[in-house]
């Protein structure tokens, strides 16, 4: 090459390295959602710690919901919600289309799933160095134990490798609406985003740029490219502190919750409706340019505007309806009151997985009231062609629309119903007869269409749920639930705790008499005794997730030695005739959920 075509050639690259590197920001903490929340008390408002799925129905199935929160509408002449804005949220493509958006993860043990960005990026799951059965020649089995004997969170964790760029830096998505700006802008917020591409240039750093108007000047500059999709994901806005647990229906389905940059802040959505408008059906993130192999896997309205280069298409979901159970009672004093009946949400339409899927579902839904006189029954709608709209369901006042996706339908078992008295009133349970410990209860194990996907039949509600685990095994939402029939240790089951990712504990009946109750006047609490926890000493029964639960109080502030030693609570069990010890307490420490507990830590492996 000749001298003159190297200096130009250096030129050249000094001037695109300079124009890349010109468009930087340096971040600017986390966004902040508390002040969207009421405060209470004394103490400022503070978000969820988690969002759980919402039980109810679509189309006569058991479904699951996450109640996103209000969103801003456009309305109608008559002053009724039509249809939800759509708001741009911009992701980064290298000049040959590859994305920068990190790869989904899933993590084992929770099943939650994550789009983390940012240079150097880990995998959200622990090394697992024996890969392979069989001998072990490279002492990898010890490596796995040394991890395992480590607190979950600090477990050595491989980078996060991009097979398509070969490296571990990557770009998370910029918008810029939030749930938390002023009232002007906030009225943009709904949770909706069109998909724009961006293309940078050879040279640019991912995660260089953390804000629109940074990007908006390197687009006006000519180095940068946008270009509009029209294809649209539901991904609300949470706060750092919030999770969002996996449900049961529609495991299969990513629903990752993703990092991205507001105004130079890191923020998290989460992607409810709209994974297979990022991906493939073989979950692989699609190039730019893919357009047609974007799904829209909800319904979306595209108004075109002006013509030729001025044309512009307008994004908007249409709003639909949601319906909840509210028992009506009249009183001549406070006249007409409505007590709304929890986990009975009642919609229309699904999401689409395919493009064989009709059209009819929008996450964007207009609460209305199904007015019940007298004893509700669960599951006496199921469906909204059940209801009728001239009086039965009212709209609330003030309207109520809120971002309501539907995770999916839970699948039926195919044991047969029994009709059961239970407490006092009917009700249906699936399974067969069978006698534990002298009591008939009803048995819902080894349900042939539930065991098939990985799942057992509840015997409740009579829909394939997550399989039952008995006392010392990791529960959570979507992962296990503790089984609460009860056996030869708990009379009435296990409760898990804590609710979103816990163990199985002892469950008890918080309003049932504490019978030992005078024997705890003057005592400390580490020394209570409760009839409703096994008599145990430092045992009480306290209400928790519409259950009971039996948790052992400690003492932080004692020696190590002495922590474990006070967790220790060992209880007679009869098995095949013959009484066998069982310490309660075996692998538990002391610690503070705001009162002081004996429980397992994050990195406790399960008893058998």
């Amino acid at each position: 090459m000749s001298r003159r075509l190297l200096l130009t050639w250096a030129l050249l690259s000094a001037v695109a390295s300079a124009c890349t590197n010109e468009y930087r920001d340096e971040a600017f903490g986390v966004l902040e959602l508390s002040a969207l929340f009421p405060s209470t008390g004394n103490t400022g408002g503070e978000p969820p710690e988690t969002l759980f799925p919402e039980a109810g129905f679509e189309g006569g199935a058991r479904a699951e919901y996450y109640n996103f929160g209000s969103v801003a509408v456009q309305r109608d002449a008559f002053g009724e919600p039509v249809s939800a804005r759509v708001n741009p949220m911009y992701f980064f493509f290298t000049p040959d289309g590859k994305p920068l958006m990190a790869p989904v993860m899933r993590e084992v043990r929770t099943r939650q799933d994550f789009i983390n960005g940012g240079p150097n990026v880990v995998n959200v799951n622990p090394k697992i160095f024996c890969d392979v059965d069989g001998a072990d020649p490279l002492g990898c089995q010890a490596l796995d134990d040394r991890q395992r004997a480590r607190v979950y969170s600090v477990r050595f964790r491989e980078a996060l490798i991009d097979p398509l760029r070969n490296v571990d830096d990557y770009q998370r998505p910029v918008v810029d609406v939030s749930p938390a700006d002023v009232a002007g802008s906030r009225a943009l917020y709904s949770g909706l985003w069109e998909i724009v591409e961006v293309t940078v240039p050879s040279g640019y750093e991912p995660d260089a740029i953390k804000q629109y108007r940074t990007l908006r000047d390197a687009i006006d500059d000519g180095g940068f490219r946008a270009r509009n999709t029209g294809k649209v994901i539901n991904c609300p806005i949470l706060d750092e502190r919030t999770q969002v647990p996996q449900g049961v229906a529609d495991a299969a389905t990513f629903r990752p919750r993703m990092e991205i940059w507001y105004r130079r802040k890191l923020a998290f959505c989460y992607v409810a409706d709209g994974w297979l408008t990022l991906a493939d059906a073989a979950n692989n993130r699609l190039p730019a340019g893919s357009d047609a192999a974007r799904l829209d896997t909800f319904d979306v309205s595209r108004i075109v505007s002006g013509q030729g280069p001025a044309a512009t298409t307008v994004l908007t979901v249409p709003v639909g309806k949601a319906y909840v159970p509210a028992q009506v009672a009249f009183d001549p004093i406070n006249g007409v009151s409505r007590t709304r009946v929890g986990g009975q949400i009642v919609s229309a339409g699904r999401p689409r997985r395919t493009r064989r899927d009709p059209p009819g579902y929008t996450p964007i839904r207009w609460l209305w009231d199904i007015q019940v006189e007298g004893e509700y029954r669960e599951d006496s709608f199921d469906e909204v062609r059940e209801l009728d709209e001239n009086g039965q369901v009212l709209p609330r006042a003030p309207q109520q629309v809120i971002n309501l996706p539907l995770r999916g339908v839970q699948t039926a078992c195919s044991l047969p119903k029994l009709d059961k008295i239970i407490n006092g009133r009917s009700a249906v349970q699936c399974g067969v007869n069978t006698t534990v410990n002298g009591k008939l209860v009803v048995d819902a194990s080894g349900d042939p269409t539930c065991t098939a996907l990985g799942l057992a039949c509840n015997r409740n509600t009579c829909f394939c749920d997550s399989p039952p685990v008995r006392y010392g095994q990791r529960c959570g939402v979507g992962l296990a639930r503790c089984d609460d029939t009860g056996d030869e240790l708990s009379e009435l089951g296990y409760t898990c705790f804590p609710a979103d990712v816990g163990f199985c504990y002892l469950g008890c009946d918080p309003f049932a008499l504490n019978r030992l109750a005078e024997q705890n006047r003057g005592r400390e609490p580490k020394d209570f005794v409760d009839s409703r926890c096994k008599s145990l000493p430092g045992y009480s029964c306290f209400p928790y997730n519409n259950r009971g639960v039996c948790l052992r109080f400690c003492d932080e502030n004692l020696l190590d030695t002495e922590t474990v030693k006070q967790c220790r609570a060992v209880a007679e069990i009869t098995r095949e005739g013959m009484s066998v010890p069982l310490d309660l307490g075996q692998g538990q420490v002391c610690q503070n959920f705001g009162v002081q507990i004996c429980a397992w830590p994050d990195d406790y492996s399960p008893r058998n």
